[in-house]
């Protein structure tokens, strides 16, 4: 996983603001607590951005910083989730922790905009079906025994 800011050819830091190096900070920031370091959308964003980090690294030539992310990456990460069988209110979930980091970032001044947000981005993601969560078929008694 990527966790250094990117450097010039002279060891030099660069302004590009490595992904990774300020992930702590956005959960420190969505977190609950004392210290920012508990709750549920904390945990679940840490694990949705590890599972980005991840896809970026295992790609070649995968941007680790804010400044290189681009809509085209956010369309193969939209993809990519889309193809592991997971529901599509699961899969739009997951993409909207790594959307939620990339808005803050641009909020922080790491980015000049959010790419996950681009109608072009989201396309992959899967039909909102207008279903809602809990919105299943009740069969009676009578309807289970036909």
């Amino acid at each position: 996983m990527p966790s250094d800011p990117e450097t010039g050819s002279d060891d030099t830091e660069t302004d590009a603001t490595a992904i990774a190096s300020v992930v702590e900070d956005y959960l420190l920031d969505k977190g609950k607590g004392r210290d920012g370091e508990s709750g549920n959308y904390r945990r679940h964003a840490e694990r949705e951005i590890d599972r980005f980090l991840d896809f970026l690294s295992d790609r070649p030539r995968s941007p680790t910083t804010f400044e290189k992310q681009s809509v085209a990456d956010l369309r193969e990460y939209a993809r990519y989730l889309s193809r592991q069988g997971w529901a599509e209110g699961t899969v739009k979930n997951y993409y909207a922790h790594v959307a939620g980091i990339l808005g803050w970032a641009s909020r922080e001044g790491h980015l000049p905009a959010n790419p996950a947000q681009r109608t072009r981005a989201k396309e992959p993601l899967p039909e909102d079906t207008g279903r809602k969560s809990g919105e299943q078929q009740a069969w009676s008694p009578k309807h289970r025994e036909q």
